[in-house]
């Protein structure tokens, strides 16, 4: 394998047009994708995820894709270790990887190699069905002062995380950053339209998902035996979908849900990639790929 090997990372906002510059990108650079959404990874999660599709992939070999099954539990550590195998293989073959997706913690943690430690199963089963109250009332029992203080006691799965690893390991432990054997060099670039572009893609992509059987998508989901809450976890779309199939909210207040919420997830999103000084920003995908060339010129 040869050193110094390129990688490239896509990133920004959801419906900001990343899946399109990275096959782009993969095309002109004799490239494959390695997708990074914590959505996607999952088997039957399609349309309401925006799961790229084999036109959409223009002969491009995508990775990550499908690689967990419903109602099982995927990790960032799970995704650092399957990331890494990707990029040994699509270098061993002489192509270049190109990193896509939203999913900052994600990226983050391949790009920086990062091990978080892990939860005992049979400590994890016992906290996930939890509901807030529960898991503060067990927290306050268990953690010392210092430990609880110090995070957002409002948020189920923070407290359930932290929780979790003291309940494990007797402390919080620290991360670690390993090394790798491949001498790699990544590539940030960043895609951030202007806002009433990416307003637009979000409301226009929401139309084209409810026309095109998102919601029969989970229904059929429903139907097969997946449960109501663990859909709901998953959050967004397949969250607010399941709540309106239980007639909580009708489709027309669906649509607003979802488009809103996008709105709000692309900003959380954008706070989160702002924080990387490395990442090179474009309005368009176009821009994105002619400076890649320009790069390799």
């Amino acid at each position: 394998m040869k050193k110094n090997s390129k990688v490239y990372v896509i990133v920004g906002p959801t419906a900001s047009g990343k899946s399109e510059a990275a096959v782009d990108l993969a095309l002109k650079h004799d490239g494959e994708v390695i997708s990074a959404d914590s959505v996607q990874v999952y088997k039957g999660l399609d349309i309401a995820s925006g799961k790229i599709t084999q036109t959409e992939m223009r002969g491009v070999p995508h990775h990550l894709l499908d690689v967990a099954e419903l109602e099982t539990k995927f990790t960032a550590e799970d995704f650092r270790v399957l990331g890494n195998k990707a990029i040994v293989d699509i270098i061993s073959r002489g192509k270049t990887p190109v990193i896509a997706g939203g999913t900052g913690f994600y990226v983050d943690t391949l790009v920086n190699n990062i091990k978080y430690p892990a939860v005992e199963s049979d400590i994890k089963a016992k906290i996930n069905n939890l509901d807030i109250r529960s898991l503060n009332k067990l927290a306050t029992e268990t953690l010392p002062d210092t430990i609880w203080d110090s995070f957002d006691n409002k948020n189920p799965a923070r407290v359930r995380s932290r929780l979790g690893l003291w309940l494990s390991h007797g402390e919080i432990p620290k991360p670690q950053l390993l090394e790798r054997d491949l001498d790699l060099e990544f590539k940030w670039l960043g895609l951030n339209p202007n806002q009433e572009i990416l307003n637009q893609r979000i409301v226009s992509r929401t139309d084209y998902r409810l026309e095109n059987d998102m919601i029969a998508e989970v229904q059929n989901m429903l139907d097969s035996g997946i449960s109501a809450s663990w859909l709901k976890s998953v959050g967004l779309e397949y969250r607010l979908i399941v709540e309106h199939l239980e007639k909580e909210i009708s489709v027309e207040k669906l649509r607003t849900e979802i488009i809103n919420a996008d709105m709000k997830y692309a900003k959380r999103q954008m706070t989160w990639f702002k924080r990387n000084q490395n990442i090179k920003w474009f309005e368009s995908p176009e821009d994105l790929l002619e400076h890649t060339l320009t790069l390799n010129s």
